[in-house]
């Protein structure tokens, strides 16, 4: 990750970065916990009914919601690109491009109605909310642009490396899994990393107000 590229940001990508990051990072789980409270008061009788292992509980999300979310990421590349273009014009990998994206889109992807759903049905979400809780800490790592080894580990998660060719300027509709790559061998869209994009980012012909509320 080059630090400097962090601050080399217009106006407008500032904006863009730190409005998603409070959309993602504050609104979006509370409006999975609101979700939740309303399913448990609207249908009591499946409130809590769902009584699996810690191990299980931890699998449904990690495993289970992340292959829920490999197509919904397609989805998001193929009719619904233009809510989700803005997150591919970001010019360089970093942490704050995580959360950036129309701030409608992220009501668009799986894991908010998901985690509503699991919420409700658990019977006890601590090991779910647990994978949550990893899920997200990797979604900041692989954008991070930190090419760190982890052994054989790289060869399960979806790395930095793995992630910058999502990012790429040529490339942005290979690699779509979040946790696990094996989703994209399975499916023939895992691209090997090799060497770093010589580019990342496509160009959206749009205005600050599009990108951020309807493009």
């Amino acid at each position: 990750m080059n630090v400097k590229k962090i601050f080399e940001r217009s106006k407008a990508e500032w904006l863009m970065d730190l409005s998603g990051l409070l959309v993602q990072g504050v609104f979006i789980p509370a409006a999975a916990l609101y979700i939740a409270g309303f399913l448990r008061g609207a249908a009591p009788a499946y409130s809590g009914v769902l009584h699996i292992s810690s191990a299980l509980s931890f699998t449904l999300n990690f495993v289970a919601v992340d292959y829920l979310y490999y197509w919904n990421h397609r989805l998001l590349h193929g009719p619904l690109w233009r809510w989700h273009a803005a997150h591919h014009t970001a010019r360089s990998m970093d942490v704050l491009i995580t959360s950036r994206n129309t701030l409608w889109t992220p009501l668009l992807i799986v894991y908010v109605w998901a985690n509503a759903v699991f919420l409700c049905l658990l019977n006890d979400p601590r090991p779910y909310l647990a994978a949550v809780a990893v899920s997200s800490l990797l979604d900041v790592w692989r954008h991070s642009g930190l090419f760190l080894s982890l052994g054989p580990l790289d060869r399960v998660l979806i790395t930095p490396r793995d992630h910058a060719w999502h990012h790429a300027s040529n490339l942005p509709h290979e690699n779509f899994s979040a946790n696990l790559k094996v989703w994209d061998q399975i499916h023939g869209t895992f691209r090997e990393p090799g060497d770093a994009p010589a580019s990342y980012g496509v160009h959206v012909d749009d205005n600050l107000l599009k990108k951020l509320v309807l493009p």
